[in-house]
């Protein structure tokens, strides 16, 4: 089933704080996801995603929080602004925007 990905991009309206970094890393999107796993477990319609988006600065705007696919509500999250992405989370995005974490 197709993400509504307008939903989950205007979630940076809701999230709340950018907080802007030089490198964003992925052990602390991990670490995040970590410590909301109750939250992504206490419904089944619950899912981690992340969403990347290129910014004409040539910056990174990254989102990720637990989004319910049922009422396509973000539950919870956090963004970045990054000059750039270490290599594990390069790795982690490949070529997409829109990752789900199982």
């Amino acid at each position: 089933m197709p993400l509504p990905l307008l939903a989950i991009f205007g979630a940076s309206l809701v999230i709340g704080t950018l907080v802007v970094v030089a490198l964003l890393k992925w052990k602390e999107i991990v670490n995040w996801f970590r410590n909301k796993g109750t939250l992504k477990q206490s419904d089944k319609d619950n899912i981690a995603v992340m969403v990347k988006t290129q910014l004409a600065s040539g910056h990174v705007r990254e989102i990720h929080g637990i989004f319910n696919t049922r009422t396509e509500e973000v539950l919870d999250g956090q963004q970045f602004e990054a000059k750039e992405l270490d290599q594990e989370l390069q790795e982690v995005f490949g070529k997409e925007d829109v990752v789900v974490l199982s």
